[in-house]
């Protein structure tokens, strides 16, 4: 069973820390994603899953894949504290690999 998906695969939600949509965009990151994307609603999953991917494929430039997530679900400001793993990144990694094929 998958269960790191943030936002239970609810399309609508917003959270009570301002996270939007499928892949839960936080408020902070609106503004500079409306302007890399040219769109502005993060609850629709298309605009969502965009903004996620870039969000994820610049943090994997920098990171490893585990400090990526951490980063991806906490800020940046987490990898600065010295955060490399979570049990957020764990369940993600360890829902990774139930769907991978072996």
């Amino acid at each position: 069973m998958i269960n790191s998906f943030k936002s239970g695969f609810d399309i609508s939600l917003i959270s009570s820390t301002n996270d939007y949509g499928l892949m839960q965009i936080n408020i902070c990151n609106h503004q500079w994603l409306s302007e890399e994307l040219g769109e502005n609603d993060f609850l629709d999953p298309f605009v969502s899953i965009d903004a996620g991917i870039l969000i994820m494929s610049r943090l994997l430039n920098k990171y490893d894949v585990e400090t990526a997530l951490v980063c991806y679900n906490r800020g940046e400001s987490a990898a600065k504290k010295g955060i490399h793993s979570t049990s957020y990144s764990q369940g993600v990694l360890n829902d990774m690999n139930l769907l991978m094929v072996k």
